[in-house]
């Protein structure tokens, strides 16, 4: 019976209309408090959970696990190694392939990137990149048409290019590009010096993942790339392992073990582990923020109770004098800490649910309305504010919002329980 008549009288005096400004003003402040820290902590949230879906079905998507890179111009026997890497524990797939670093031209402009040479067929078992492309990558070994400027010049190369490349030399599907590549990526290193060789590319369609990537990367069939660049073989061996966060000891430990030739590591964590791990220390920056944006709160809560105990003082000598027991009277005012809490913590829930389901168009909108971009793609991986909403962030801010107001309610619930009815009703 204690617990319902606790919560009864928490009820009741949560809605007296006897309050002074004063508390009045502290009551409001301690529920918009509340309110703001778990709006905008499920927002933030939301916000970083994105970040990182979009970093597992982008980025990751677009690049391998790992890549073992000759340190010569090409691999010698490039299939054999990855044959060999295929039969290490971890590795899940092994797919030699061309990487050159390259400048892309229309004629007038230029463009710095990577060209990859790769077999359109077995490149998607590496990484699922179609639905980032506007054709399938199997259009990489169509025949291209000759060149315009002979009969005999050789046959243009076709070639996928990221959608940020494309912007800054002005060109569409089907344009024809230039690419230059310096001597020292060709097996023909005799000179000293010679011009970059240049090789005229035909678009046959578009990259486009919304970020970094596509200002920066061009796909050719393998194939044709050895052929047109004079090379013996691949220069890297793209890898797929089981375990992404132990991509570099993986891959160490499979090409130490049969490697026949020099060659050198990289994995996803060197071009884009920064950037996990910065999204990793923003989200454990959000939970910090959230303990001292609810903590704040919490205080306005103490001061609102501190002043409802000054006030009903009276009334709680009444209640004791009439024989109820200490500890419901710091029930109550528990309780009426969690009232205040929860005013609070449904504006910010309901608030906080709104936006997170919506913040992508809702950001585009901004855009769209004020002509600016959030994210500047030729800096982040993506053009725009994602959001994934999840239920145990949820009920983590909930739960601390809870328990963080009934514990800031316990002083004052201490205070209302010392009262002396002797002294308050003779007063």
């Amino acid at each position: 019976m204690s617990c319902p008549l606790s919560l009864n009288l928490a009820l009741r005096f949560y809605r007296s209309k006897r309050k002074a400004a004063l508390a009045k003003f502290m009551s409001f402040a301690a529920t918009a408090g509340i309110a703001v820290g778990v709006f905008a902590l499920i927002v933030g949230l939301s916000a970083m959970n994105g970040f990182e879906r979009e970093l597992n079905n982008r980025v990751l998507n677009l690049i391998p696990a790992a890549q073992i890179k000759a340190t010569h111009v090409s691999f010698t026997d490039a299939y054999g190694f990855a044959q060999r890497l295929r039969q290490e524990p971890g590795i899940v797939a092994a797919l030699p392939c061309l990487e050159l670093e390259v400048v892309f031209s229309n004629g007038r402009d230029l463009a710095p990137g990577l060209v990859y040479g790769v077999d359109s067929k077995a490149q998607l078992q590496l990484t699922p990149i179609s639905p980032f492309l506007s054709v399938p990558l199997s259009t990489l070994d169509t025949t291209a048409p000759t060149s315009l400027a002979t009969s005999d010049a050789p046959a243009t190369l076709p070639v996928i290019l990221g959608r940020g490349l494309m912007d800054k030399l002005h060109l569409e599907v089907g344009a024809i590009c230039y690419l230059y590549v310096s001597t020292g990526a060709r097996a023909d290193t005799s000179a000293t010096f010679k011009a970059p060789q240049s090789v005229a590319l035909r678009i046959v369609g578009v990259l486009h993942s919304g970020g970094q990537l596509d200002n920066a990367v061009g796909f050719v069939a393998l194939d044709k790339a050895l052929t047109r660049f004079n090379l013996a073989g691949p220069n890297q061996i793209q890898l797929k392992v089981t375990d992404l966060m132990q991509a570099q000891s993986i891959a160490y430990q499979a090409a130490a073990a049969t490697a026949q030739e020099a060659c050198f590591v990289e994995s996803w964590l060197f071009s884009q582990g920064k950037l996990y791990h910065d999204i990793q220390m923003v989200r454990g920056l959000m939970y910090l923020a959230m303990i001292l944006v609810l903590a704040v709160a919490s205080f306005n809560i103490v001061s609102t109770l501190v002043m409802v105990v000054s006030e009903k003082k009276r009334e709680i000598a009444i209640l004791l004098t009439m024989g109820s027991p200490r500890p419901l009277i710091v029930r109550t005012f528990c309780l009426l800490g969690l009232l205040s809490a929860i005013k609070g913590l449904t504006v910010g829930l309901i608030l906080g649910l709104a936006v997170a389901w919506g913040l992508t168009p809702l950001t585009r909108f901004i855009e769209t309305q004020f002509n600016f971009k959030f994210l500047n793609p030729e800096i982040y991986f993506i053009d725009f504010i994602p959001s994934s909403l999840q239920l145990g962030d949820v009920l983590l801010v909930m739960g601390c919002a809870l328990l963080m107001s009934v514990l800031a309610a316990l002083y004052p619930a201490w205070r209302a329980a010392k009262v002396q009815p002797a002294l308050e009703l003779n007063g």
